[in-house]
């Protein structure tokens, strides 16, 4: 169960509107971001810099045109929230998570906004993105983002003003080992001597398993009989594909107590 560690120590409106207002001597302390601890952040505690507004150790970059974010109470619940202004300029508004956490990227972020329709492009640790669309809502509304090899950035490439009130995000735990979810012969591809190797592990003790994560082809954080089928019906009968990381090695999103692997080869072999 992941824990959530946040900005807030009474409850949370009742801090945002104590951290707006002018305290002499007040040091009001940040939370640090602690690999397997979703760290939690106000928007309304952003500073904002020229060039750029910092918030923890997360960077937002306003859009080229107009270049100024603003705290403001964008919805009249009397807390302030960060505002990013509509870009019309070449350059959007992105958010930067690169120095987020210790090492590497965060694999899940969470940012709870106010605005219409918003496209989101999320930039991943290996460089590849992705874009996902948020539709109109007069209510707070919560996107959240996952990714086994880290995210990198989140732009806010087409929007109109947006408010963001929170900004979470969840930094994997130190020495977390990298795999390919389904390759349990660790030989850098996913096949059907995948599923016999697992197979060959239960029931004649013929093989071994380097990795146990690899082998938990469906994530639900133990090896057994169910993966092998999973691994065939994704191989031959068109079922679901194993879950993150798959493809691309990475970090296993979901905590369990599956031992740590001691081979698991992770180049850009696809999953096939």
């Amino acid at each position: 169960m992941t824990r959530c560690q946040t900005a807030s120590f009474a409850p949370v409106s009742l801090f945002r509107r104590l951290s707006s207002m002018a305290f002499v001597g007040l040091v009001v302390l940040r939370p640090a971001a602690v690999p397997g601890v979703e760290t939690c952040l106000d928007a309304g505690s952003a500073q904002i810099q020229a060039g750029s507004t910092k918030l923890g150790a997360v960077q937002i970059f306003p859009p080229s045109s107009p270049s100024n974010l603003k705290l403001t109470d964008c919805n009249g619940d009397g807390v302030q929230d960060l505002l990013v202004p509509h870009g019309v300029g070449p350059t959007p508004a992105r958010i930067d998570f690169s120095a987020a956490c210790p090492s590497p990227e965060p694999t899940k972020v969470s940012i709870t906004f106010t605005s219409d329709d918003v496209v989101w492009e999320v930039v991943y640790a290996d460089g590849t993105s992705s874009s996902t669309l948020t539709l109109v809502d007069s209510a707070p509304q919560k996107v959240t983002f996952t990714s086994a090899v880290g995210i990198r950035e989140v732009v806010i490439t087409a929007a109109p003003d947006v408010c963001i009130h929170e900004i979470c995000y969840d930094c994997p735990q130190a020495g977390a080992d990298s795999f390919r979810r389904g390759d349990s012969n660790s030989d850098g591809v996913v096949d059907m001597s995948d599923g016999i190797w697992t197979l060959n592990f239960l029931f004649l003790g013929e093989s071994d398993l380097a990795c146990e994560d690899a082998s938990d082809f469906n994530d639900d954080a133990q090896v057994d009989i169910a993966d092998a089928i999973a691994c065939f019906g994704f191989l031959f009968v068109g079922k679901a594909p194993p879950p993150a990381p798959a493809g691309k090695c990475g970090v296993d999103l979901t905590r369990d107590r599956l031992g740590p692997c001691r081979s698991a080869p992770c180049g850009d072999v696809p999953t096939r």
